[in-house]
């Protein structure tokens, strides 16, 4: 096929298609060669290895990894893979997976099994990062998360050690909690993240109550948020796509708390939307 159109005008326009509508990728790198080579550094800064079948998020299948593991140099794979989502992957395939992916800004991480450690990429790119704790505990001093700006861990903070070693973390700025198991130790835990001036946000993606907000002091704090739920997939994936997700929504939130547009008291996410 001949382009019709100067060839830098055709590229801008695949580029702007690709980026705005994912899902049709893999429809325009038929249209011919050269389009296949400006739309597939796209195609591959983001991958969903997961079971499950979610809407309008396209699916890095097993062969679709082995066929990019396969055809693509190494430097090709640093340069353009950005972005990975790990749902229910088996997990001894996590730690192969990951060792090929040098220059991750943004990593997921939920295997079909928990394990005592992952090897994550040896590059200082990663900048998000959702995960247990597990597997990242021992390694915090690590140069991996020297610019890790978002942390959301599965498995929540049990003690005060950790909750200095993650406050520590010298460029995290948001921090979300999955679980709050232990509502005794809640205060203590929190009484080292809200000492830190690094934290904008503290999110609470768990069923907490007014009464143990207002009970721990955390209600008048307009950095921390309790978010209700969403759809973890489709909600990461515009995120890695377009920026809009919690963190997004609940920088939203905070911003009209400081300013005094809504309540301090309106902790709730859904609150705004």
């Amino acid at each position: 096929m001949q382009p019709a159109l100067p060839l830098e005008l055709e590229r801008y326009i695949f580029e702007l298609t690709s980026n705005s509508f994912w899902t049709c990728i893999p429809r325009l790198a038929l249209v011919a060669c050269r389009v296949r080579n400006w739309v597939e550094p796209i195609l591959y800064r983001t991958l969903i290895l997961t079971k499950r079948t979610p809407r309008n998020v396209p699916i890095c299948s097993p062969e679709t990894l082995q066929e990019l593991l396969r055809t693509k140099t190494r430097k090709f794979i640093a340069a353009n893979v950005r972005n990975v989502f790990l749902y229910c992957v088996p997990m001894e395939q996590v730690p192969e997976i990951l060792e090929h992916f040098e220059n991750l800004q943004n990593i997921y991480l939920l295997p079909d099994t928990s394990g005592v450690s992952v090897g994550l990429p040896t590059g200082n790119n990663l900048q998000h990062l959702y995960c247990a704790l597990v597997y990242i505990r021992n390694k915090l001093t690590d140069t991996i998360f020297a610019r890790l700006t978002h942390l959301e861990l599965f498995s929540g903070i049990s003690d005060e050690n950790t909750a200095s070693a993650i406050v520590a973390l010298p460029s995290l700025s948001h921090l979300a909690l999955d679980r709050v198991r232990n509502t005794g130790r809640l205060e203590a835990v929190f009484k080292i993240l809200l000492a830190s001036t690094r934290l904008r946000a503290i999110l609470l993606l768990a069923s907490v109550s007014a009464s143990t907000m207002s009970q721990h002091g955390l209600e008048e704090d307009p950095r921390v948020v309790v978010v209700p739920d969403f759809d973890y997939l489709e909600d990461w994936a515009r995120g890695a796509l377009f920026g809009d997700d919690f963190w997004a929504r609940a920088d939203v939130l905070i911003a009209k708390r400081l300013s005094g547009e809504v309540p301090r008291t309106n902790f709730r996410l859904d609150s705004l939307y």
